[in-house]
């Protein structure tokens, strides 16, 4: 849920006290660069210390900073502050995510059923932003923008503490080994997979900037989220539909058509001429990206080794989250000069760049053709 809600509710709260969109663009930027920079660190912690020793400080210093946040922004404080704030609360964010990918392969005793799970895990990672949005505008609506904000503090820190003190969580062994000359980084197929999450965010990112150009563009610059909805909901549906359907298949080769299909749907965007279009092209975009990143996950299980797994995780949602701040702002540029087609477009250009790696002789020399 803090996914979806904290960086809308962190734009309503800085325009209800009064910052202009440029210091809140920024702020809201500090918080994207503090979680990028810092999730392979907080990946390698948990692989070494386990997870209740790193995400419970992480949860309760989150749940802190946002809660800071909020009285700085209520004294008017100056833009470095916020940012400070901000840059703090993305670095403590608490990585459950990651820690849940890294179990899965000791949680599930079959290839069949983890592939599964990182199919379901990745639909349903489509929930929180779309409820979470919902939620922060009834919050901002019937009570104040700073509730949704502490509101997304509590939802961290009460799924942080569900998590770890789940049997799973508490009985995952630790490597016998708590020194590791090697960085998740250092293998190739991490690195390669690091590089497609990258691009898949900038493709995400950048529909996330198309959508409301283009519906600003045609008259209703309100579609665009009812735009973003539908493709957050054509991705649940496509996870639902496509989790049973590709397990047959090799991982190298569901890897090779999941990419190419993402690729062609994110093209389709480029064909709407009204918003009514945009709409229903945009939740034929979103069906095949559960099938991706649910198939991304399933090859950093494979690839990374035993007692790096967090940290390989953590470092794809970092790459992930990075590649949306390269494609928001490659989409806002290109609406600018160029117009909300070309805008569209970008998200195209970054689906086409994670497809190199789908040829087989390049995906075996990236490492990942898992054995």
């Amino acid at each position: 849920m803090p996914v979806g809600m904290n960086s809308l509710a962190s734009v309503l709260t800085l325009r209800e006290f009064r910052y202009g969109y440029t210091d809140v663009g920024t702020e809201v930027g500090a918080y994207l660069v503090g979680m990028a920079a810092m999730s392979p660190f907080a990946g390698r912690l948990m692989d070494r210390a386990g997870f209740a020793r790193v995400l419970i400080p992480c949860a309760v210093a989150y749940a802190s900073a946002d809660g800071i946040l909020v009285l700085l922004a209520a004294r008017h404080a100056p833009l470095y502050a916020l940012c400070a704030a901000s840059f703090i609360t993305g670095m403590v964010f608490p990585r459950v995510t990651s820690a849940l990918r890294a179990l899965w392969p000791s949680v599930m005793p079959s290839v069949e059923l983890r592939d599964q799970a990182f199919m379901v895990d990745a639909t349903l990672s489509e929930v929180g932003p779309i409820a979470g949005a919902v939620l922060v505008a009834v919050l901002a609506t019937t009570s104040r923008p700073a509730t949704a904000l502490l509101t997304s503090a509590a939802f961290a820190l009460i799924g942080t503490l569900g998590f770890v003190t789940s049997p799973a969580a508490r009985h995952r062994r630790l490597p016998k080994s708590s020194r590791r000359e090697r960085w998740a980084l250092a293998i190739a197929g991490i690195r390669a997979l690091a590089l497609v999450s990258a691009a898949m965010g900038a493709a995400v990112g950048a529909i996330e900037v198309g959508a409301p150009a283009f519906t600003e563009a045609h008259g209703a610059r309100a579609l665009a989220g009812l735009a973003l909805s539908a493709s957050g909901l054509g991705s649940m549906l496509g996870g639902i539909v496509l989790a049973t359907r590709l397990n047959s298949l090799p991982l190298p080769a569901r890897y090779r058509r999941a990419l190419a299909v993402f690729f062609v749907a994110f093209c389709l965007p480029l064909l709407a001429r009204s918003n009514l279009t945009l709409i229903l092209l945009f939740f034929l975009a979103g069906f095949p990206f559960s099938l991706a990143y649910g198939t991304v996950g399933s090859l950093v299980s494979t690839i990374s080794p035993a007692g790096s797994q967090a940290e390989a995780f953590s470092t794809i949602s970092s790459a992930m989250a990075a590649g949306g701040a390269l494609g928001v702002a490659a989409a806002g540029f290109a609406a600018s000069h160029w117009g909300p087609i070309a805008s569209l477009g970008t998200a195209a250009c970054f689906a086409a760049a994670a497809l190199g790696t789908i040829v087989p002789p390049l995906q075996r020399r990236c490492g990942l053709e898992p054995a």
